[in-house]
């Protein structure tokens, strides 16, 4: 015999209060209609109740953040951007190009709050590659691999919404072959504004918004070593405050289905001597999304200026596909 403890009997309808409902529960239980009791085993609804851990490497996937800077890192799914794979094989010149923009963060994993203020530690892989392949030297080429740790703190007001958030990031760069060498801290607050910004101009329906993104960034960098990197060759470190400024117009289809125009404008302005380190960038794109909560994307893209880390110059239009995470 099972111990008490291992089973429970419970009624599973109403006690009978008279003589015609203990008849009507009597005949039921005869003619196997139900029992007005029940038993429980305890200990298999324990056995049930037990969840098996999930191995290290699937908690690591489940915690993965996959974008195309470090700060999707303090992003919601929706808001992150993707990171980008393009190819582009132009025959007529003999040309390949194949370029990459990735970024990878472990989070939930160092968590830790002050008063109003939470944030994490996340540490991340940045690759930013554009390979040219051609028989000459090529302008635009890129590579840099970015070691790093960042910071997401979010401030909330007393209210319990959210005033501010802050990027903190330091960052080794270097490149595929680890010829280069350069560290950097950088800073980025973003104020609180609304998903849809600019409602006042009263520009979209409901299938339709327009969403914005600010930051207020300042960075510091030492060149240790700018490999073949040309354009840090003459720098030996700078310290920099810039904004970026994002604008996307995102347009449901049918179906989920999203088209979503993006601009962005980002500069970086010198505070040290010999204004190393200037840098703007502006971008345009044209993407297709399966539905506003994909993983997936598919457009086109444009880019003119410099890279904001390794200043190398950039004037490029691209098919790109992106998955984010």
């Amino acid at each position: 015999m099972p111990a008490n403890d291992d089973f429970r009997i419970v009624r599973v309808q109403p006690r009978p209060t008279s003589a015609r409902e203990i008849d009507e529960q009597v005949r039921n239980l005869l003619n196997a209609d139900g029992s007005p009791l029940q038993v429980e085993c305890l200990r298999a609804q324990a056995d049930n109740n037990q969840t098996t851990p999930l191995p290290l490497w699937r908690r690591a996937l489940a915690n993965l953040v996959i974008g195309q800077t470090s700060e999707d890192a303090a992003r919601p799914f929706k808001k992150r951007e993707f990171a980008l794979f393009s190819i582009e094989d132009d025959r007529a010149a003999e040309r390949e190009t194949i370029s990459i923009d990735l970024f990878i963060g472990l989070k939930d994993q160092i968590q830790f709050s002050a008063g109003r203020m939470e944030g994490e530690l996340v540490p991340f892989l940045s690759v930013q590659r554009t390979s040219i392949d051609q028989s000459a030297p090529a302008e635009g080429e890129r590579n840099d691999v970015t070691f790093g740790l960042t910071s997401p703190l979010y401030f909330f007001r007393s209210g319990g919404g959210l005033a501010h958030t802050l990027n903190v990031t330091a960052e080794w760069e270097t490149d595929s072959d680890f010829d280069s060498s350069m560290t950097a801290l950088r800073l980025a607050w973003t104020p609180f504004v609304r998903n849809t910004c600019l409602d006042w101009l009263h520009v979209w329906q409901s299938e339709s918004s327009l969403n914005c993104g600010f930051a207020v960034v300042a960075d510091y960098a030492d060149v240790a070593d700018p490999g073949e990197k040309i354009d840090l060759a003459d720098v030996d470190q700078y310290g920099r405050v810039g904004l970026d400024l994002s604008f996307t117009w995102d347009q449901e289809l049918t179906g989920e289905s999203v088209l979503q125009f993006g601009a962005g404008y980002s500069f970086r302005s010198s505070f040290t001597d010999d204004d190393d380190g200037e840098a703007d960038l502006i971008t345009a794109s044209l993407i297709f999304l399966p539905s506003d909560d994909s993983h997936f994307s598919f457009g086109i893209e444009y880019r003119h200026g410099e890279d904001l880390s390794s200043l190398d110059e950039q004037q490029t239009t691209m098919i790109r596909f992106g998955y984010r995470q």
